[in-house]
């Protein structure tokens, strides 16, 4: 707006210029008892000086007035540097596991009202570690108090306090009414889910089951680990075979995919002598579901599958083989072999394994190969090759 008004201004005079110069005109005022006579020229002049002067007086004022400010704001720089650092320094106390050290700075650096909150927070977290239930609660408090979007944070941090101190019941009752607040939030259902596991209060667990089911950003692994949990209870509870196949029947088509649920019926079942039903889920697996899992889940069973041994023969003759990993492969086939006392094989088989990828646990079976077989110096030396 300044640059328009002195553009026209430049032309008004570059117009009245010559005008001026041939006619000087005439100005005359009165204002009561006083006149002022002069010429247009030298009152424009006068305006324009009085216009520099008035100029100069206000920007003065404004530099005197606002001095105080400018010291505020310098002062209140340097807090906020000293907040500033007292933060990264305690980040790093955090960490190194200096947890009062890093309580105190964390604590130190509360000018910026956002900082604070993150201080606060942080703060808790290391007062947490260090056992300081009290000085924990306080921070979180005030984290409250500052910013109630905090709210969820500060509760999982409280259920985390109270877990790491073996108050599992009181931290499941944090979190139980923080369900009721956030009746959706994965975090939430997530760290009650670990709680359940951690205190195996399955009716719990299986109580929390529809409503993780309903959350979409919840993870799946963790949907899976709760359910599986709950499948080997259920399983360890009964040794009626037809109540397993009941229950396998029961088990929606989504779920019967992964390899562990597979894997967990299936040895269950062998464990209560129908081999021919678990070799079938077992099979159904290798068509439908990931190999290398399925390799797991067979490596684990310590019954004897002859139709299931058949088939990894089969595949380590096969080309085929090449689309799995090979260590687990023959740890499979070898585990079966053991199952079937077959004790060359199953070293064989070990021995193998344990040149594509080395395990402690290869070698402490090779050692029970051994002592089946009377063996017992190679029992003590493979041992010793375990253990080393």
């Amino acid at each position: 707006m300044k640059n328009v008004i002195f553009s026209l201004l430049f032309c008004a005079a570059v117009i009245a210029a010559p005008m001026v110069v041939d006619k000087h005109g005439y100005v005359f005022i009165s204002v009561g008892e006083y006149t002022i006579e002069t010429s247009l020229l030298v009152l424009v002049i006068g305006i324009l000086v009085l216009y520099a002067v008035m100029a100069v007086i206000f920007k003065l004022l404004g530099k005197l007035f606002s001095a105080h400010r400018s010291i505020r704001s310098f002062f209140g720089r340097r807090r906020e540097e000293s907040a500033r650092e007292n933060l990264y320094f305690g980040l790093i106390a955090l960490l190194e596991h200096r947890y009062e050290e890093a309580q105190h700075l964390l604590i130190s650096c509360t000018h910026s009202r956002h900082r604070s909150v993150a201080s606060y927070i942080i703060a808790a977290e290391a007062a947490a570690k260090n056992g300081d239930e009290e000085s924990c609660l306080e921070s979180l408090k005030n984290a409250r108090m500052l910013e109630p979007r905090s709210d969820l944070a500060c509760i999982l941090l409280e259920s985390g306090l109270y877990a790491r101190s073996g108050k599992y019941e009181k931290a499941i009752d944090v979190l139980e009414q923080a369900v009721k607040v956030y009746p959706l939030h994965p975090a939430v259902y997530r760290s009650l889910g670990d709680l359940c596991l951690i205190c195996k209060d399955y009716d719990r667990m299986r109580s929390i089951l529809p409503q993780i089911r309903n959350i979409r950003n919840y993870q799946y692994e963790d949907y899976l680990r709760i359910l599986v949990t709950l499948y080997r209870y259920d399983l360890d509870q009964t040794d009626d075979a037809d109540r397993i196949l009941s229950m396998w029947n029961e088990v929606a088509r989504s779920i019967r995919k992964e390899p562990a649920v597979r894997g967990l019926f299936a040895r269950r079942l062998a464990c209560v002598g129908r081999i021919r039903e678990a070799e079938e889920i077992l099979e159904e697996g290798f068509r439908k579901s990931d190999v290398d899992s399925m390799l797991e889940e067979v490596a684990a069973c310590d019954v004897a599958l002859p139709s299931i041994r058949n088939y990894l023969v089969l595949l380590e003759c096969s080309a085929e083989k090449n689309k799995c990993s090979q260590d687990k492969l023959y740890r499979a086939l070898a585990n079966q072999f053991l199952a079937a006392c077959d004790y060359p094989s199953s070293i064989e088989r070990f021995r193998k394994a344990i040149a594509i990828s080395p395990q402690n646990e290869d070698y402490v079976k090779i050692s029970k190969c051994y002592e089946a077989e009377r063996l017992f110096e190679k029992t003590d030396s493979t041992l010793n090759r375990a253990e080393g």
